[in-house]
């Protein structure tokens, strides 16, 4: 994992938690992020951080692979 893409995963994190406003903490935070790694490659994250695209953790675990970002 480069810089830019662990910067990326974490900055979409944190947008997460600011959207869902349920309270924020470390062990959300990290949850996020194993979320996001499992669902989202490198190059994908990157575009959604660059995009300021605003999702939720709901629409991450329903995130279909084949439908393009």
């Amino acid at each position: 994992m480069t810089k830019k893409s662990s910067k990326a995963y974490a900055c979409v994190a944190y947008r997460i938690m600011e959207y869902e406003r349920n309270g924020q903490s470390e062990e959300y935070l990290g949850l996020l992020m194993e979320m996001l790694h499992e669902v989202f490659n490198e190059h994908e994250i990157i575009k959604i951080y660059h995009q300021n695209i605003c999702i939720d953790s709901f629409q991450t675990l329903i995130y279909d692979k084949n439908k393009k970002i």
